[in-house]
């Protein structure tokens, strides 16, 4: 399963081992999966927050994070997703950077972005929706 998010702004702060994307402005998760199965689904961020030890257990996820700076440039890079935490009006991430170099260098901020986060497992394949988890053999 694969997710996306997008959200108005994001605040950058750097942290111990990495950097904290504090994201504000955003809608719902999109929440698809892979070929074959192509299915996909809308869920919230709450509980994208509450089952992220379900759905990436010990192993955090590798994400692409894109946006703009304030200035106008645009900024994308690979990031893993130490940690997630929220509350009804923002969601932060702690990342650092994949590849030889850890060390991103974010700005301070960012507009129009975007967080693509990879590969989400479950052991019986289960896909967040409403208030549960929902089976991808289930209806859609």
């Amino acid at each position: 399963m694969l997710l996306a998010l997008d959200a108005r702004n994001a605040q950058i702060a750097a942290i111990d081992g990495g950097s904290r994307v504090t994201l504000t402005g955003y809608g719902d998760v999109l929440a698809f999966t892979d070929r074959p199965l192509r299915k996909a689904r809308r869920t919230t961020v709450a509980l994208l927050t509450d089952h992220w030890n379900r759905l990436f257990g010990n192993d955090p996820p590798n994400a692409a994070l894109s946006g703009v700076t304030p200035d106008g440039r645009s900024i994308d890079v690979a990031v893993e997703l130490t940690a997630v935490r929220g509350d009804d009006s923002t969601v932060a991430f702690d990342v650092r950077g994949v590849g030889v170099s850890r060390d991103l260098h974010l700005p301070a901020q960012l507009v129009d972005v975007s967080l693509f986060i990879d590969d989400a497992t479950l052991n019986s394949i289960e896909l967040v929706y409403a208030s549960n988890f929902v089976p991808f053999d289930s209806s859609f």
